[in-house]
């Protein structure tokens, strides 16, 4: 009873270790990303659509600039 006892510890701690280590840092990993990201586009957000539409007439340039140097 002992031993199994003692395995059982062992084996709670490996994995208390491992998903504060591992599991945790993935999960932080993912909330700062997204925090990023968030804060990256809240710049973009201002309201004007003026600010919009030149936004779209600019990516609409682009987009047809790199079809015509990629053929």
């Amino acid at each position: 009873m002992n031993l199994s006892g003692t395995l059982s510890v062992y084996a709670s701690e490996a994995a208390a270790w491992f998903d504060k280590h591992v599991v945790d840092a993935l999960v932080n990993m993912w909330a700062d990303i997204a925090r990023a990201l968030g804060a990256a586009f809240r710049r973009l957000s201002t309201g004007y659509v003026q600010q919009y539409m030149f936004t779209f007439l600019v990516m609409l340039v682009a987009s047809v600039v790199l079809v015509q140097v990629i053929r």
